[in-house]
């Protein structure tokens, strides 16, 4: 597996990858909860014929005393294009909710099925390792009933609202305890002048088990309905549950998760397009093998305001602080885009699609984890769009991750700050998706 370039010729999976200055790790044995990973269970991929590829991969080489049997070298010229998933796809018709376009990362971590060419590794629940919070029993869609979930929101954002109304109908039918259809059926029949409609969608949805009430408050698609008194009841009857999330645990390469096994993998740094430079990604490496056992006393911040990508979290923020304070650690929820004046900076929670981490004033300890959870701050190529995730490791960082996986209704966690302290392991994002209308729009869970 590699960064820049992909399989070799013998593993018969056609990607077209692109820069071929970026070096890769895979973690290729079991990790102990307390103990970690050692070097020995660690390969580094490097582009043997870029320079930047290799001068990153000495220094985490040196840094963290990688065996040399364990550095792979690949001759990859300098490749162009984004993870495009070609050949696997073939004549099949992806959900309007999934793009061709997959995160190195992930196809690493979900490698069983990459190898095989099944494309089961694109659907939205492929990740079996990474914990959930626990409200209701998961619903399971068919690859035709995700498309018409994906083609509604495609129709929505084109304000055809009847059209995307019925094929959120058929699918709410099959799947009565999918609140989050029935929550988008309202929206639909809301906007399109069916409010009768629209508030037994919704009385279904909460029957279901949805909770959230500050979005449903704040919905602009359901304007039509907030002056109801029926509509003011059901926020009545809204009372959202503990949010709970499935224990962590230690990640092991050998343990089958649900049927699979897992490569951990991740980008030690990307130096073409909007990427870090190679400075930049050594001083990285630098820091958090100096930070390394220190444990900082710093703060980890959730930032508040009213971008889509932290209204749609909020609702786990309080859970997750609680938690994070019984555990011994600082956090804290904060008004605003960027923390200001901090000088503590130990994780934060940024929600946002644009920021400029140089006007806040504040300080990211060396070792921190910042997202700011954009569908495109891991794209790297310079039309990009949205503020890059390498923005972070300039200012500080010692990791971030993106693209984040979109679907209708998405239900992105607030508790991931609370999985990182207990179980000291960062699971890797799936892969890479397309923004959808809950981002475009400001809809989302």
């Amino acid at each position: 597996m590699a960064d820049g370039a992909g399989k070799t010729p013998t593993q018969g999976h056609s990607l077209m990858r692109q820069a071929g200055m970026r070096v890769f790790v895979v973690l290729l044995a079991a990790s102990v909860l307390h103990a970690g990973v050692g070097p020995q269970n660690t390969a580094v991929v490097v582009n043997a014929d870029s320079f930047a590829s290799k001068a990153v991969a000495n220094e985490y080489v040196l840094r963290r005393n990688i065996p040399a049997c364990n550095i792979i070298e690949l001759h990859l010229n300098q490749l162009r294009d984004f993870e495009q998933v070609g050949a696997d796809i073939g004549s099949q018709k992806l959900p309007l909710v999934i793009t061709p376009v997959a995160s190195l990362n992930g196809l690493t971590f979900l490698y069983q099925k990459v190898l095989a060419r099944d494309t089961g590794h694109l659907r939205l629940d492929a990740n079996r390792y990474a914990p959930r919070v626990i409200d209701h029993p998961p619903q399971t869609f068919t690859p035709a009933e995700e498309e018409k979930v994906g083609k509604a929101g495609a129709l929505a954002r084109e304000k055809k609202w009847a059209e995307a109304a019925a094929a959120l109908s058929e699918v709410a039918n099959a799947h009565p305890r999918a609140y989050e259809v029935s929550y988008d059926l309202a929206c639909c029949l809301a906007q399109g002048g069916k409010a009768d409609e629209a508030v037994a969608a919704l009385t279904k949805a909460i029957d279901a088990g949805f909770w959230n009430a500050g979005l449903m408050q704040d919905d602009d698609d359901l304007n039509a309905l907030k002056q109801r008194q029926d509509f003011k009841d059901l926020l009545r009857r809204i009372k959202p549950p503990p949010i709970v999330v499935q224990p962590s645990k230690g990640f092991s390469h050998s343990l089958d998760w649900s049927g699979q096994k897992y490569l951990l993998s991740t980008m030690l740094a990307v130096t073409s397009g909007r990427g870090n430079s190679v400075a930049e990604a050594c001083e990285m490496i630098r820091r958090c093998v100096a930070a390394d056992g220190t444990q900082p006393k710093g703060t980890l911040y959730y930032m508040l305001n009213g971008d889509i990508r932290s209204t749609t979290r909020r609702w786990g923020f309080q859970a997750a602080v609680d938690r994070l304070r019984a555990m011994g650690v600082s956090a804290e929820i904060v008004n605003g885009v960027l923390p200001k004046g901090k000088q503590d900076v130990a994780g934060a929670m940024v929600g946002i699609a644009d920021f400029n981490w140089g006007t806040c004033g504040s300080t990211i300890l060396p070792g921190a984890i910042c997202e700011h959870l954009a569908s495109c701050g891991g794209i790297m190529a310079e039309n990009g769009g949205q503020t890059p995730i390498s923005a972070f490791i300039r200012a500080g960082a010692g990791g971030s991750s993106g693209t984040a996986p979109s679907r209708p209704r998405p239900r992105p966690s607030s508790s991931c700050s609370t999985l990182l302290v207990a179980s000291a392991s960062r699971s890797p994002r799936a892969r890479a998706g397309s923004r959808t209308k809950d981002e475009d729009e400001g809809r989302g869970r």
